[in-house]
């Protein structure tokens, strides 16, 4: 299953709670952050920063912010962890402002109508898992914990903070379900249950949330992002685009609460923001970093030594791609219709891969390819453009919404009658079809943490010379950490094991995200090893 991420979802980078690492004195995040720093400060936050545009329409609006407010209240719980546990006694105004900072995310994570919420929103978390709940965020654990200790140190003011969030929380969750019960409760389950950790891995891959260890630079970087992205979208859309606010459905006694916070969102965000870039340097480079080996931004966006030193920079990887076979009108439509849906872009595949995955499909003659992953059908309609005139590809997919985008594209190309989608499980799609090996060329890039599976049931039926091209190996650079978690642990597992399947011979390209290519020989005489 590949994560939705969202319009406006950037990939999240969070230490597991408890597992920092040391600050390097060559920080990447270091100069980043007061690089931004320096343009916030030189800017007028009142009049906003012309530097992320949200979407316009009201669904792809609503799950930019569902994704960008709930990744920002993460990071503020980061802080407010940090607030509550390293000082004595507790500071109870920091710790108000970034409660009160964590409320008006709640506003803005929901302020999608209802009946967008109902037809977007809630069946993309009932298919990521019939139980999903915010229960399993592993970043807000122990948080109660630590409030209701600040609150017994200064009751007149943290108090009434926790009592305004409780209000907000209990007022969104009416508004969207109305008629009551989380996905949780429909599911049989309780509230409270600890969950396991494959839950909070799924909570994690869900809301594009990596585990690694972060200094403090890194987390105000993405915070910082992430607040001056939700300023600009409330400067433009307010924070109600098509609905009443939250306190005019809300009960009588937390009404007057919710609407302060409503009030006051633009301005608590906004001294936020000044707050983060008026951070000491010094007491930020007291936080952990990620170690050498786990760059912040994808491989795709940074540089990497290659063999002779070759250093891969974006402007080298401009003239790679401006070297290479253009899209056509067709596919650039495509690629700028999934633009439209904000960041979420980012897991479609770049141009030269796609323009690989087409001379792949030609190199290789092929009749018949599978394709686990489509989004919103580029890579599809990049593989079917190198078939053989009798040729077909069968992709596989959950989501109706985001296959039907392609269609079009497919249509006006010429190859929708090649094309045959397959909507559910890719696992019980793969295990119906022809068991002897038929398969030209494969296609992987989907829910991590399946690869294997996903692997283990195409091997069998590749015929010899046939190739399985395998996306995300790299995983933004997060593979070469052996402590990974998550996604970043499921990619590191089954590299480790296409490199040792005998079966099979490959190699791993630096390639966007990196790709591997693997292929059957054509005489198999035993372990090849």
């Amino acid at each position: 299953m590949k994560p939705y991420g969202g319009a406006g979802a950037q990939v999240l980078r969070l230490p597991l709670p408890g597992a920092p690492g040391e600050c390097r004195d060559d920080c990447p995040a270091k100069s980043e952050f007061a690089e931004l720093a320096a343009l916030v400060r030189a800017a007028d936050l009142d009049r906003g920063l012309d530097i992320f545009a949200p979407p316009t329409r009201p669904r792809a609006l609503a799950w930019y912010r569902w994704m960008v407010g709930h990744q920002a209240a993460f990071l503020e719980w980061q802080l407010l962890r940090e607030t509550l546990a390293d000082a004595d006694p507790v500071p109870a105004e920091a710790a108000v402002r970034l409660l009160d900072l964590y409320s008006v995310l709640l506003l803005y994570s929901g302020s999608c109508p209802p009946e967008i919420y109902e037809q977007s929103i809630r069946p993309r978390m009932t298919e990521w898992h019939p139980a999903f709940s915010g229960e399993w965020a592993r970043d807000y654990r122990g948080l109660p914990y630590l409030l209701k200790q600040a609150a017994d140190e200064s009751p007149s003011d943290v108090r009434p903070a926790m009592r305004r969030n409780l209000r907000v929380h209990t007022a969104v969750a009416a508004r969207l379900v109305p008629q009551g019960g989380s996905l949780l409760q429909d599911a049989g389950r309780r509230a409270g249950d600890d969950p396991s950790t494959e839950e909070s891995d799924l909570y994690d891959d869900f809301f594009l949330t990596q585990r690694a260890p972060v200094c403090a630079h890194a987390t105000r970087l993405q915070l910082l992002y992430r607040l001056i992205k939700i300023i600009a979208d409330l400067a433009g859309s307010g924070l109600y685009y098509l609905d009443r606010p939250v306190s005019a459905s809300a009960p009588d006694d937390d009404r007057q609460d919710i609407a302060d916070l409503e009030r006051t969102t633009s301005r608590l965000l906004k001294q936020q923001v000044r707050n983060l870039v008026a951070v000491p340097e010094s007491t930020a480079a007291q936080r952990p970093a990620p170690p050498a080996s786990a760059p912040l931004a994808p491989i795709s966006g940074g540089i990497m030594t290659l063999p002779k030193d070759v250093e891969v920079t974006d402007e080298l990887r401009r003239y790679m791609v401006d070297h290479g076979s253009p899209p056509d009108d067709v596919a650039e439509e495509l690629i700028a219709r999934t633009n439209e849906l904000g960041d979420i872009a980012e897991m479609q595949i770049p141009p030269e891969q796609g323009s690989l995955l087409t001379l792949l499909a030609q190199l290789v003659g092929a009749r018949s390819v599978v394709e686990v992953g489509a989004f919103t059908g580029y890579s599809t309609l990049c593989l079917a453009r190198g078939l053989r005139p009798d040729g077909h590809v069968l992709t596989c997919d959950l989501s109706r919404e985001w296959t039907d985008i392609g269609r079009e594209a497919w249509r006006r190309a010429g190859v929708e009658d090649r094309i045959e989608v397959r909507l559910g499980p890719a696992s019980e799609t793969l295990a119906g079809l022809p068991e002897e090996p038929s398969v030209d060329l494969a296609f992987i890039d989907a829910d991590k943490p399946r690869y294997i599976g996903y692997w283990e049931q195409l091997v069998p039926r590749m015929r010899p010379g046939g190739i399985i091209a395998v996306d995300n190996v790299f995983y933004g650079g997060d593979v070469v950490d052996e402590e990974a978690v998550g996604n970043a642990a499921a990619i590191r597992a089954f590299n480790d094991h296409a490199q040792a399947d005998p079966r099979m011979e490959q190699v791993m390209l630096p390639i966007a995200d990196g790709l591997t290519l693997a292929r059957k020989p054509l005489a198999t005489t035993g372990d090849r090893r």
